[in-house]
C-alpha cells in the first residue's frame, strides 16, 4: 500500500508540475510557444485555452472534490499527449520533436491513474 501512495504521488508530482509549467509558457505569451503553435497549425490563441485547462486538470487531478472530474482531468490530459504526439507527427517531424514531451505526459497520467485507482 506505501508503494502504491508513493508511487502515485511521485508521477503525480511529476506530472502536474510538467502541466503548471507548460500551463505559464502557454499563459505568458511567449513567442516560442507562438512559432511552435504556428508550425503545427493551431492558431495562437488556443496556446492560452490551453494554459487554463492545463491549470484545471492540476486542480482537478490534486483535490478530491469528485471522482468523476478527477476521472475527465485524466482524460484531458490524455488527450493533450496524444494531440501533442499526432500533431507532429501529421506535419511530418522527426520523433524528438514533440513526441517524447507527449509520451512522457501520457506515460506520466498512466501511472498516476493507475496508482490513484489502486491505492
Amino acid at each position: 500500500m506505501q508503494t502504491n501512495k508513493f508511487l502515485y504521488w511521485a508521477s503525480t508530482g511529476l506530472l502536474c508540475a510538467f502541466l503548471v509549467f507548460s500551463a505559464f509558457g502557454k499563459l505568458s505569451g511567449n513567442e516560442e510557444v507562438a512559432i511552435g503553435f504556428a508550425h503545427v497549425g493551431y492558431p495562437a490563441s488556443m496556446a492560452k485555452l490551453l494554459g487554463v485547462l492545463m491549470l484545471g486538470a492540476v486542480a482537478a487531478i490534486l483535490s478530491n472534490i469528485s471522482r468523476d472530474v478527477k476521472i475527465a482531468a485524466y482524460a484531458g490530459v490524455m488527450y493533450y499527449g496524444l494531440g501533442i504526439i499526432y500533431a507532429h507527427m501529421s506535419v511530418g517531424d522527426s520523433i524528438g520533436s514533440g513526441t517524447p514531451i507527449g509520451a512522457l505526459i501520457l506515460l506520466l497520467a498512466t501511472t498516476s491513474y493507475f496508482f490513484w485507482k489502486r491505492s
